[in-house]
């Protein structure tokens, strides 16, 4: 897909603020059949990570939970009280470099982006649990909301996969230290530089979409309840989150 109609869509995606509005992004991970941006400019977005023992693509998954989330929040009282609405990064199968999601917080004047993703394992053990990410203390003067942020998420998605997948869980709260030899998240870098006021942000992996358990258990024949309940907690989790 060409760069033109990627902007072209993203335009759709991310209408302006009205007055007194308040914004939270939601990111659909990673899209689209190759790469975008570049490590050298804090931009590059993979086009997919995961994927299931079945075949499933993570970045078909995250924009399809995604857009659930969305919706569900943009349906809730407590979001048009709290004039909260939800925009999301992409609508389809492309993949915006993270200069592109960002300009999308920013042109939206966003206080809250969450961005979805699904989790694999590193070797052959199978493990299972959400994961919040976060951007590392030491360049984040926002890591206490940041954390408190992504605690609500990985506890309110947890909780609702429980029925489906019993061993569900909570993991602690990481953080970027790790990414691109030590630089962090492209994401919380373009994030700072593109924001006039901090955003409180996090990567949620949903589940490690490796295991063959969690696949049977949420991503094959009982998806649609189980990604319409996460939606549902997730949204919950932000609206409360956004509260004044």
């Amino acid at each position: 897909m060409s760069r033109c109609l990627i902007l072209l869509l993203l335009a759709f995606c991310a209408p302006f603020a009205g007055a007194g509005e308040r914004v939270i992004v939601i990111d659909a991970g990673h899209g689209g059949a190759r790469p975008s941006g570049s490590q050298k400019a804090r931009t590059l977005s993979s086009d997919n990570n995961a994927t299931s023992p079945g075949g499933l693509k993570e970045k078909d998954l995250t924009l399809e939970l995604a857009q659930k989330v969305v919706t569900q929040i943009n349906a809730l009282p407590g979001a048009k009280q709290a004039n909260l609405r939800a925009v999301a990064t992409r609508t389809a199968d492309v993949n915006p470099d993270f200069a592109q999601r960002a300009k999308i917080a920013a042109d939206a004047g966003a206080g809250w982006f969450l961005s979805i993703h699904f989790n694999a394992s590193a070797g052959a053990k199978k493990t299972n649990g959400t994961l919040a990410i976060v951007q590392m203390k030491s360049k984040n003067p926002h890591h206490k909301e940041d954390s408190a942020f992504a605690s609500a998420l990985t506890a309110a998605a947890s909780g609702a996969l429980r029925p489906w997948h019993p061993n569900s869980r909570a993991l602690p709260v990481g953080d970027d230290h790790e990414l691109h030899g030590g630089q962090g998240s492209n994401l919380f870098f373009q994030l700072r530089a593109q924001c006039k006021a901090p955003v409180t942000a996090c990567f949620l992996e949903v589940e490690f979409m490796d295991n063959p358990a969690v696949e049977k258990a949420i991503l094959t024949q009982h998806r649609p309840a189980a990604f319409d309940a996460l939606a549902a907690a997730l949204a919950r989790a932000v609206v409360a989150a956004a509260q004044p």
